[in-house]
């Protein structure tokens, strides 16, 4: 064998080894390239994953701060009590401060046995939830100063709310000479049953 072919031969068993070794490492290769590909997807979309759950636990963390919010200043609208007495109660105490102030004399307060529907300011239907509406009738005796002055204050008060006013007077004459006025008032607030 010439020298010629010696290296002829050579090269052919280096290429037949390197055609068999490609072939034996190939598929080893592939699958650990699959692999790595399959993990880094998967990498990827847990990130993603946690992205999402940061994303949603800092919206929950917004809305639990909204809620928050929003029932601190509900229990700022609602009466103190939580049954029916103790709501009644709260608006007679409600009154009596708010009149305090004021040359008002208040005659009496009862519960009206119908009364006008509340306003519409917590609650669209207060009957189907846990909202409930407490409605109580006053009887006051002041002159027209002493009456508006307490209308202001329960127009500006955070908790009760008017339902129906009927003004009269009291005695012969005007407003403007002094005379005493009677008002009756329908007035009422919000309580939370539980």
């Amino acid at each position: 064998m010439t020298a010629r072919e010696r290296s002829i031969l050579i090269a052919g068993l280096g290429a037949v080894a390197l055609i068999v070794g490609v072939a034996k490492v190939a598929p080893a290769a592939a699958t650990l390239l699959r692999q790595a590909n399959e993990d880094v997807a998967e990498r990827i979309f847990a990130i993603e994953r946690l992205q999402h759950g940061l994303a949603r636990r800092s919206s929950l963390a917004d809305s639990l701060s909204r809620l928050e919010g929003a029932m601190g200043s509900l229990s700022d609208r609602l009466l103190m009590g939580v049954n029916e007495s103790e709501a009644q109660l709260g608006l007679r105490r409600r009154l009596s401060t708010l009149a305090a102030p004021f040359s008002v004399r208040i005659d009496s307060i009862e519960t009206p046995q119908t009364a006008d529907p509340p306003p519409d300011t917590i609650a669209a239907d207060p009957v189907s939830g846990p909202l409930v509406s407490a409605i109580a009738r006053a009887f006051i005796a002041s002159d027209l100063e002493g009456v508006v002055r307490l209308v202001d204050a329960l127009e500006a008060d955070p908790v009760l709310w008017i339902a129906r006013m009927d003004l009269r007077l009291a005695a012969a004459g005007g407003p403007q000479s002094g005379q005493s006025l009677t008002l009756r008032l329908d007035y009422g607030g919000w309580w939370l049953s539980r």
